[in-house]
């Protein structure tokens, strides 16, 4: 398999359905998401899935389900950007800064009561976590395959 098919398998396609499976199966159904799940036939589902994965919520902390999913989101999103700009990534740094001000603009508003939501720390920090471990694995892997090509 070419590498960057695995590279978007494993680094964005990957971590953003898990995160929707951890957002659909755990969070409140009065959540505006399962209403438009309904409006697109997805509810019969969204229902089968969660009644399989919802019975374990009780035994899983609840960072795993509240902070987790938009982590995913995050690393994926970073990710996207890692890929896009790996040949260019002077330009792209500004770029890479989307996501990360996104996330945390998004999260600030929520504890200042601009947009509904419940602000908290472990979404920050784990958005921090999600974006380093994508530019540092993106980072990595540019710089072997930089070697890799100097050496040949």
């Amino acid at each position: 398999m070419n590498s960057r098919i695995k590279h978007f398998l494993f680094h964005i396609l990957i971590p953003f359905l898990t995160g929707g499976l951890l957002y659909i199966s755990f969070r409140s159904k009065s959540i505006r998401l399962f209403s438009w799940c309904e409006t697109i036939g997805l509810a019969n589902y969204i229902s089968i899935i969660r009644s399989v994965i919802n019975p374990y919520k009780e035994s899983i902390p609840n960072w795993v389900y509240y902070s987790i999913p938009d982590g995913l989101w995050m690393y994926s999103f970073t990710s996207s950007y890692m890929m896009l700009w790996q040949k260019d990534i002077y330009y792209g740094k500004y770029w890479l800064s989307f996501p990360f001000v996104f996330g945390w603009g998004f999260e600030l508003s929520q504890g200042l009561g601009i947009i509904q939501g419940t602000f908290d720390v472990i979404d920050l920090t784990v958005y921090i976590l999600a974006v380093s471990f994508s530019i540092l694995f993106f980072t990595i892997q540019n710089n072997q395959y930089e070697k890799q090509k100097n050496t040949i």
